[in-house]
């Protein structure tokens, strides 16, 4: 209700006022906008922004700068096209960070001089990409996680390998029945791990997705999936047939 009177207000006063606001000084309309602009200037905004994070900070002063000294549209358009540019400098060079685990907490977050109370364990180096990996920043997060590993020195340093040619659930079953393989899927969960766990969600089994009757809220998720026990995940003709498609390594509880 209160938009319908503001909006009728602001049409009555175009329609009839007008003319009268038409003979006042440019000099008094200047100040009624100086004067209602002065709420849109917030520092206390632009500080929040910085605490949470810099390069955000950095284009909201670009923007008000450009609004300030070339006009609303050429700032607000000099601050989108620096925003992109930067966005894609970061997709193209994402920074890769070593980090830690905050104390009594699951929480890990790059190591730095804020944070010196951080947990790492001697020998052990956890790396983060920021941003998604492809074939034009692979190789330089690559150049850093190498710079990385020779500035720690860990005991060990794993990979994890995409392989390049797609692999059938037959040529996997394959590799489970010459290697022995055990998917976690297949093991039995620790109960020490999960204490609170019920014993039947124990038994060897996976998380899938069971699509909704209908619309359902987000603060329900566990009506999107179902434990399925071994043996469970596909009938049989549809397993026969996954048998002969390209899978990804990491498919449910038939992948690795």
């Amino acid at each position: 209700m209160a938009e319908l009177v503001t909006a009728g207000a602001a049409l009555v006063t175009l329609l009839l006022l007008a003319p009268w606001l038409a003979l006042m000084p440019l000099t008094a309309l200047a100040v009624v906008v100086i004067v209602y602009s002065f709420e849109l200037i917030a520092p206390g905004e632009f500080l929040a922004i910085r605490r949470v994070r810099h390069a955000e900070f950095n284009w909201a002063v670009v923007a008000f700068l450009g609004v300030a000294f070339l006009g609303t549209l050429k700032g607000i358009l000099v601050a989108v096209i620096l925003s992109l540019l930067a966005l894609v400098q970061q997709e193209v060079n994402p920074p890769v960070y070593a980090i830690g685990r905050k104390r009594g907490t699951d929480v890990f977050r790059p190591l730095s001089a804020r944070h010196p109370h951080d947990e790492t364990w001697h020998g052990l180096l956890l790396l983060r990409a920021e941003g998604r990996l492809f074939f034009a920043n692979a190789h330089g997060v690559l150049t850093r996680m190498r710079a990385e590993v020779d500035r720690h020195r860990p005991k060990a340093v794993v990979g994890f390998w995409i392989d390049r040619a797609p692999v059938t659930n037959a040529q996997f079953r394959k590799f489970v029945k010459a290697t022995g393989h055990v998917t976690l899927a297949e093991r039995r969960a620790d109960p020490a791990a999960y204490p609170n766990a019920l014993p039947e969600l124990l038994a060897p089994s996976s998380i899938v997705f069971v699509p909704p009757p209908g619309p359902i809220g987000t603060g329900d998720p566990y009506r999107l999936v179902a434990v399925a026990e071994r043996g469970e995940l596909a009938p049989p003709r549809r397993a026969r047939q996954l048998d002969q498609e390209p899978q990804p390594p990491s498919r449910g509880a038939c992948g690795p």
